[in-house]
């Protein structure tokens, strides 16, 4: 089960923030996340004692207590990544899950906080689709309404790796498309994109919740 409530969470704000810095298509660190929600919710994530409170100080334990939450199946898997103090090994993304989650839900949490929408460059965006409109295997699904034909080494090609890569590489390089695509928001890309991964069944669905949630908010 995915909790929902109407008033931000701290679980909401971290990962509305990670999706403003860019979390859809990048990995970052837990000390931009930290930095990003006290910007977003001061009360929520700054320090306690009123001596240390107006210095402007992110309480990092509360975001990284917050990412690990949202990191859950109880929580909807919305983020993947890791806390670390070696920054080689620190940062967390956005899921397609959380992506989609936050298409849905930002709003909610905009009317409880003064916040702006997760958006990419507009560059990004249209660099992004006019890649993915491109790849022969969009053209495939346009011209013939589905990708029945499709095989597994044009879809490989489509994320950029090796046919042979491990499973778990060819999910995350879809998970990475799938969220991004839901921040542009194209309808085309967004319906490919299911196309994909009706075609290629073993890879992993949104959880119901918020795939219902992201067809309201549509």
């Amino acid at each position: 089960m995915i909790l929902t409530r109407k008033a931000p969470t701290n679980v909401d704000v971290v990962v509305l923030a990670l999706a403003q810095l860019g979390g859809a298509t990048k990995k970052t660190h837990s000390e931009d996340i930290a930095a990003k929600a006290f910007e977003i919710a001061p009360d929520k994530f700054g320090w306690r004692l009123s001596r240390y409170r107006n210095r402007n100080w992110p309480d990092k334990e509360l975001v990284r207590a917050a990412l690990v939450n949202a990191q859950t199946k109880e929580y909807g898997a919305l983020v993947s990544g890791a806390y670390n103090t070696d920054l080689s090994k620190d940062g967390w993304s956005l899921t397609a899950a959380g992506s989609a989650w936050v298409m849905a839900n930002e709003q909610r949490i905009g009317a409880g906080l003064a916040t702006n929408q997760a958006k990419i460059p507009k560059q990004e965006a249209v660099r992004f689709c006019k890649r993915l409109k491109g790849d022969p295997l969009f053209k495939q699904f346009l011209d013939e309404g589905n990708l029945d034909a499709a095989t597994q080494y044009q879809f490989t090609d489509l994320l950029e790796c090796s046919p042979d890569a491990p499973k778990e590489i060819i999910q995350t390089k879809f998970d990475r498309l799938l969220a991004t695509a839901h921040v542009v928001r194209d309808q085309e890309v967004l319906a490919f994109l299911e196309g994909c991964r009706s075609r290629f069944s073993d890879l992993p669905s949104l959880p119901a919740e918020i795939d219902e949630s992201l067809r309201e908010a549509e």
